[in-house]
């Protein structure tokens, strides 16, 4: 995948119930499921996409959205240590299966994987089969389309573990940035632990180490700035000509209000599609200093803003 966002299919549902539950799937819109290899026949007969869950192996196992607080030494709160799989995602992983999704988490993991043009299969509790297939039909009301995942950094990815938590933190400080085997000279900075500029015992503290990116990146040029929450990532993508702000609401508590976003760029209009909230519209558009700051009004789970 790595810089380009397929155009993704629906996340599908892994199934154990009998061919007497296809009702109460179809009631809820979901139509694509991993069933047992010898019941497969027998659900596509009844209209579904039915897959197999022989299959699942071949997909990589992600750990379901979560947050925890995190006490760090020297602080007298907690701050909220964010679960997500974009760092994953950003190094090519492009079929994930989530498995023992909690309840409550079903729909968040679904916006999260189509959102980076992943196909995923989830295992999905009871009471969360309304509103994963809720989701389902969201995103499949989204425009979609082959586009391009947009990035300030470039992070040379040796596979090594300070690698991989330096990338986590990227991610959770919303710095967004692509994977890459090579620096890229067109992004505005390069990360290659070992070098002078970012010292590979420097990623042993991945905090500092984020500060430090930032630092070097300069809020100036960053492509993408939240303000009001540290539970909400955020990551850009180009779909259909338009530039897309996904943000996804990680935080245990629900609704986020009156969340400020910049994005670098002018841009005179912009389009919300915000899940579970009745919102239609972002308030006080306005450019400013090279860029275009709005303010999504609520934000439960899962806001898509296009921008033109």
């Amino acid at each position: 995948m790595s810089w380009l966002v397929i155009a993704a299919m629906l996340p599908g549902l892994h199934w154990t119930g009998g061919l007497d539950t296809a009702k109460q799937l179809t009631a809820v819109g979901i139509e694509r499921i991993f069933v047992a290899p010898e019941s497969r026949s027998a659900w596509e007969g009844l209209g579904f996409s039915a897959g197999s869950d022989a299959q699942l192996p071949s997909y990589t196992v992600v750990a379901a959205p979560s947050t925890r607080r995190e006490r760090s030494v020297g602080m007298a709160t907690s701050t909220p240590w964010i679960e997500a799989n974009g760092w994953h995602f950003l190094q090519g992983i492009d079929r994930a299966w989530y498995q023992e999704v909690p309840a409550g988490r079903a729909a968040l993991a679904a916006a999260e994987a189509f959102s980076y043009g992943v196909d995923a299969v989830l295992d999905v509790k009871p009471e969360d089969i309304a509103s994963f297939g809720a989701m389902l039909q969201f995103l499949k009301a989204l425009p979609t389309g082959e586009g391009q995942t947009l990035a300030d950094i470039g992070f040379v990815n040796d596979g090594s573990p300070e690698a991989q938590e330096a990338m986590k933190l990227l991610e959770r400080r919303n710095l967004l940035f692509r994977a890459v085997e090579q620096p890229d000279p067109e992004l505005d900075l390069n990360i290659q632990l070992g070098s002078a500029q970012f010292p590979r015992e420097a990623a042993a503290n991945p905090h500092q180490f984020a500060a430090h990116v930032r630092e070097e990146l300069t809020d100036d040029k960053r492509l993408l700035r939240i303000f009001g929450s540290n539970v909400v990532l955020g990551h850009v993508t180009a779909v259909g000509g338009a530039t897309r702000v996904h943000l996804l609401n990680y935080g245990p508590r629900g609704t986020v209000d009156r969340l400020r976003v910049r994005v670098e760029g002018a841009f005179a209009a912009a389009k919300l599609a915000s899940f579970d909230a009745d919102d239609t519209a972002v308030l006080d558009l306005t450019q400013r200093d090279g860029g275009t700051e709005f303010t999504v009004p609520r934000i439960v789970t899962y806001a898509v803003i296009d921008l033109n």
